[in-house]
Formats: structure tokens, C-alpha cells, sequence
């Protein structure tokens, strides 16, 4: 009973200081234009810098999920942001949705 008692205040332990940990990621990448009704923009290359401090990304709330980290929320321009960065492949995607287009940002982190 002991040993199962360590293991459980290790494991907490260990979720907390992974949850509380400050992430940088520098992405390379191509981002897109696309206006509702009309064809897509050539993409652009790109780079890009991702920052979680405190689960938080530029003012968006973050969550870690299986598969990596995804932030959702609104910009100051009310616009709606969604990030995502997928910590085994290390693929982001990035889309900034406004009423009548979006632009998507998608790339490479390290």
C-alpha cells in the first residue's frame, strides 16, 4: 500500500510540473489566404514563434491533449483563433477566422 501511495504522489507530481511548464516552439511553414466564394492565395512561406506560458497562448486559453496542445479563443479584432501543435509529429496548425475568410498557417516546429 505504501508503494502505491508513492507512485500516485509521484504521478501527480509529475502532471503538475508537465502542465505548468513553459513551451517555445520556432515553425516553418506556409500560410494561406482563403476568401469564402473565391479560390485560395499561393501560400507564403513562413515562420512563426509558439510560446505557452502558464497554459496560455497570446491571451488564448490552452489545454494539453493526447495528442499535443490545442488554444482557442478570440482575438482583439474578434476574430476566432484555433492553434494546435501536435508534440509527436511536431505539426502545427494555426487558423484565424474572420467572417468572410481565413488564414491558415500550417508547418514544421522544432
Amino acid at each position: 500500500m505504501p508503494l502505491a501511495r508513492l507512485v500516485f504522489i509521484f504521478l501527480f507530481l509529475f502532471s503538475s510540473t508537465v502542465q505548468s511548464a513553459d513551451l517555445t516552439w520556432e515553425c516553418q511553414g506556409k500560410t494561406r489566404f482563403i476568401h469564402r466564394g473565391a479560390e485560395s492565395t499561393y501560400p507564403v512561406d513562413e515562420q512563426r514563434r509558439y510560446q505557452i506560458l502558464n497554459q496560455t497562448l497570446e491571451s488564448m486559453p490552452c489545454s494539453a491533449t493526447e495528442s499535443g496542445w490545442y488554444c482557442y479563443g478570440l482575438t482583439a479584432q474578434q476574430a476566432t483563433r484555433r492553434v494546435r501543435i501536435n508534440t509527436s509529429t511536431f505539426i502545427v496548425s494555426d487558423t484565424l477566422e474572420l467572417p468572410t475568410s481565413e488564414l491558415i498557417f500550417e508547418g514544421l516546429c522544432k
